[in-house]
């Protein structure tokens, strides 16, 4: 499995809790941050040097 397809299937497990979890303003409000971080990540990995990828 390569990198943009770990990030989408975390992303996906995400939204499924947040999904099951729409009762409960805490635990949505810790996966929405979660999902917030993991884009940042996304994104930063998106856009590193391409002279660093080997």
């Amino acid at each position: 499995m390569n990198k943009e397809e770990e990030f989408l299937k975390l992303m996906l497990g995400l939204l499924d809790e947040l999904k099951a979890s729409q009762k409960d303003l805490m635990k949505s409000s810790e996966i929405i941050q979660s999902l917030n971080y993991l884009n940042k990540a996304y994104i930063s990995y998106l856009s590193r040097p391409l002279d660093k990828i080997k």
